[in-house]
């Protein structure tokens, strides 16, 4: 029996993890889905993100997608 119950648990748990982030149900509200994705991402990838939104040059990217700075030719 105990087995029984540590399998459905386990099974549970593994289809409440594999669901679908909020960021990506187009049906939810934006700013909840924006929460959400903010909420997953690391400081780091929050300033990418702005780096990337105020750099117009596409080379100020190397090729593993880090800001180099902007490079004017």
């Amino acid at each position: 029996m105990r087995k029984a119950v540590l399998l459905l648990v386990i099974v549970g748990s593994t289809f409440a993890f594999a669901q679908r982030p909020l960021y990506k149900d187009p049906s939810a509200p934006v700013d909840l889905r924006v929460e959400d994705l903010l909420r997953r991402m690391t400081l780091e990838e929050q300033v990418a993100q702005l780096y990337f939104y105020y750099s117009r040059d596409t080379l100020a990217f190397d090729k593993d997608g880090n800001f180099v700075g902007v490079m004017d030719t």
